[in-house]
């Protein structure tokens, strides 16, 4: 049988989560799919439960390199990957049983040119139940502008993507402080975006998991990783679109707002006040509406209940709503971006 999906799972250090992941793929109704682990350098027993599952599983390989990131273990994939389409899938992420069916069904029946398509997802925590509310955005078509403003696909899990097509893009690194925070998949996305239309799977078929370690560091280096994929971005974008550059001026304003938060939350007031002097820098209007967002994110944190009824991602229909969700982003600036892609300059 030829598999039609190659589902990629990098894998570092995924001991506890790993055999759920790759059973969340296992129990797909599209079946004929190839299940690709590849291990980058654990040092728990991430390997040995993979090649567990391998033993019982036909469909499942695993492959081990030595410690490169997970761009690198991606790319290994994809060079072994036989199949028409791939789909990645981190080690700590799972999958609705109809999410392959759902994204194959939609991108055969996407216009000409589409070149991704992409699900709902639901955070989940340590032991699989949902945290509310899961964002529903639908965004699809020529998307480059409304993408850099806002990733409304979020994570690599969620995404469906011929093969061919990701070879030829593939996922670049390092990105500067990237980590393991996902700034690469966003980049992987972006320049998909550049020339590729993007579909919706209005469902959500992908539980991501929270991350409870190291919190404040993390936030710094995830930050500093899109900061610096902005910085890339711009440098590719400058000649054929440069009116995605006011959007990326405005991401970067953002960004170092919540860089300047995170440097007050650890005493570091002079870095604070850098970071606030580059966030007006870079669009002075963008930079006001995230500090009245910041202060208005507080009071939020300071008054909301605590969800004591989650659930677990399982039990949920992928059509089934958790809670009323809305994006921040006014009427005004999503009708500029979608006006902005409709003239793809």
């Amino acid at each position: 049988m030829t598999a039609i999906v190659s589902v990629i799972i990098p894998a570092f250090n995924a001991a506890p989560t790993i055999a759920r992941t790759i059973a969340s793929a296992q129990r797909q109704t599209v079946s004929d799919i190839e299940i690709l682990v590849i291990d980058d350098g654990s040092t728990d027993a991430t390997r040995s439960l993979a090649e567990q599952a391998a033993r019982e599983d036909s469909r499942i390989k695993v492959l081990s390199q030595a410690n490169a990131g997970v761009c690198a273990a991606r790319n290994r994939a994809l060079a072994e990957a036989s199949s028409a389409f791939m789909a990645p899938l981190d080690a700590d992420d799972i999958w609705h049983a109809e999410k392959l069916e759902r994204q194959l069904s939609a991108i055969r029946a996407a216009p000409a040119g589409t070149g991704l398509v992409y699900n709902w997802y639901r955070r989940i925590d340590d032991n699989d139940r949902v945290v509310p509310v899961s964002p529903s955005p639908r965004i699809s078509g020529q998307v480059l502008h409304r993408h850099l403003e806002w990733n409304f696909i979020s994570n690599g899990s969620n995404i469906l993507v011929p093969a061919e097509l990701a070879r030829s893009v593939g996922y670049a690194q390092p990105i500067p402080g990237a980590g393991q925070q996902g700034a690469e998949d966003y980049l992987f996305q972006l320049r998909l975006a550049r020339t590729h239309r993007f579909a919706c799977v209005p469902a959500w078929l992908t539980g991501y998991r929270l991350s409870r370690g190291g919190l404040s560091t993390g936030v710094e280096r995830m930050l500093r990783a899109h900061l610096a994929m902005y910085a890339i971005m711009r440098h590719e974008l400058a000649t054929e679109y440069p009116s995605a550059l006011p959007v990326i001026a405005r991401r970067r304003a953002e960004l170092l707002v919540e860089l300047a938060r995170n440097r007050l939350r650890r005493g570091k007031v002079l870095p604070a006040i850098g970071h606030l002097g580059a966030a007006f820098a870079s669009s002075p209007r963008a930079a006001i509406e995230a500090v009245l967002r910041e202060f208005s994110a507080l009071r939020s944190r300071m008054t909301e209940p605590h969800n004591e009824q989650a659930r677990p991602f399982h039990d949920y229909a992928p059509d089934e709503p958790d809670g009323a969700w809305r994006t921040r982003r006014s009427d005004r600036l999503l009708s500029w971006l979608e006006s902005l892609d409709s003239t793809g300059t």
